[in-house]
């Protein structure tokens, strides 16, 4: 059957984490997938949420194996209190593995996380959706953390030919 938001309470959980805010609604989005996804999904897969006794800081939070043998789907969860903020974060490891697994890697956007209103959204093969966000409304945006002055202008006078 299916799990409804209200059903998940991490709110014990949270408060030993010394997280705090975000860290609380990226567990609590986990806990909802990961439930979800076991009351969902035949008894033939094996739904093993990563983070569940302790962080593990892995590029994803559920792995989804199949008992008979077989490549396993792997899940990374991304969490928000609001209802609409389409944009987050993906590490690295995480782009490479959408590249490496494509259908095998899903992102699950959670909206309202913490909340009865909570609803989730499975993205699938990252990179088939990046390449036409005009029909899948995904798209790429890139943010350099930390950007080195002389560098920056090094490279600028290097495309421009100053």
């Amino acid at each position: 059957g299916d799990v409804r938001p209200e059903e998940i309470d991490v709110s014990a959980d949270a408060a030993a984490l010394p997280e705090t805010g975000s860290r609380k609604i990226g567990l609590w989005g986990e806990k909802w997938v990961a439930a979800y996804l076991r009351a969902t999904l035949p008894d033939t897969v094996t739904v093993t949420w990563m983070n569940e006794d302790s962080e593990q800081d892995l590029w994803y939070d559920i792995r989804l194996q199949p008992k008979q043998g077989g490549e396993p789907t792997y899940v990374e969860v991304k969490s928000t209190s609001t209802r609409n903020k389409g944009i987050f974060e993906i590490s690295v490891g995480q782009v490479k593995a959408a590249f490496v697994n494509r259908n095998r890697f899903a992102i699950v956007r959670v909206f309202r996380a913490g909340s009865r209103e909570a609803t989730m959204v499975p993205l699938f093969n990252l990179p088939a959706l990046c390449s036409d966000p005009e029909r899948t409304g995904v798209a790429v945006n890139i943010a350099l953390r930390q950007q080195v002055e002389a560098g920056r202008a090094a490279s600028l006078a290097s495309v421009t030919g100053n």
